[in-house]
């Protein structure tokens, strides 16, 4: 079963591509001196939040991917102006981006703990991990000490807005779907003015981390255009099948993704600042 979205294989494919890391930068149990309690703290948040809504899971991972994917992991999807949209949740590729709210509920309990200490952008990874370990999948040795940005810039797990896919079945149906997925897609998204507010699934397993979703793409159950190309693409297919077959491999690769993703273009040091709250820069 497995909240695998789109997301999920870019991260897993990155070693393919490459990315600009630093992770020689970050070390592990960065805040053991400085704020001991730190991770568990960020542990026991997740955990309380998966427990109520099993989707968390797939909001923070989704939320760690996104902050990273622009100028490095920053905390700079976080950040707004009074009473607004954080910048960065403006753009389309943003689209559904929630649950934002934990992240602001583990920062409050770590200022109560250790003041302007932990960082925003560490809190999200760090979510991050845990969300995939509850969830069924590996647990990561995230690295932290990671800083927070002062400006923005501006599918493994879960659901798919359908205004996302919605080309895909209008008004011709893209040939690289299954028949019976098309229909039910249809289905599902057969209003229009519910493309910004309805919801598809992902794969069959949507509240568990594994391998599903890469058996489902090989079948013509992919949500998004992307899945077809990743199954169908000569350079990526050979992985889509491996993980098909052998789910500890895809969580091996995962993990070394996921870190490399996690330490991309990172802020340490005296960069940045450390957030008093997550949504503003310090003044």
């Amino acid at each position: 079963m497995g909240l695998i979205k789109e997301f999920l294989a870019m991260v897993s494919f990155m070693w393919v591509f490459g990315c600009s890391c630093a992770s020689g930068l970050l070390e592990h149990q960065f805040y053991r001196n400085s704020c001991g309690a730190a991770e568990m703290i960020v542990k026991e948040e997740v955990k309380t939040s998966v427990l109520t809504d099993p989707s968390t899971a797939a909001a923070l991972l989704r939320l760690a991917f996104h902050d990273c994917q622009v100028d490095g992991c920053d905390a700079s999807i976080l950040l707004g102006e009074p009473n607004s949209l954080p910048m960065e949740l403006k753009s389309d590729k943003n689209f559904g981006i929630r649950k934002m709210g934990i992240i602001d509920m583990i920062k409050t309990s770590l200022e109560q703990h250790c003041p302007q200490t932990v960082s925003c952008a560490d809190i999200i990874q760090l979510a991050a991990r845990e969300a995939i370990y509850l969830s069924g999948g590996p647990y990561i040795q995230v690295l932290t000490g990671r800083r927070d940005s002062v400006s923005a810039r501006a599918h493994t797990l879960g659901r798919t807005h359908c205004r996302n896919i919605i080309d895909r079945l209008q008004p011709r149906t893209d040939p690289t779907l299954s028949p019976v997925f098309s229909l039910l897609l249809k289905t599902v998204c057969s209003n229009p003015y519910l493309s910004d507010i309805t919801f598809a699934q992902n794969d069959a397993t949507v509240f568990v981390f594994d391998n599903r979703y890469f058996l489902d793409i090989q079948d013509g159950r992919g949500l998004l255009k992307i899945d077809s190309e990743v199954a169908r693409d000569p350079r990526t297919r050979p992985y889509v099948v491996m993980f098909g077959r052998d789910m500890m491999r895809f969580f091996d690769l995962f993990t070394s993704g996921f870190l490399r993703l996690s330490s991309s273009k990172v802020l340490v040091g005296e960069e940045g600042e450390i957030r008093k709250d997550c949504r503003f820069r310090n003044k």
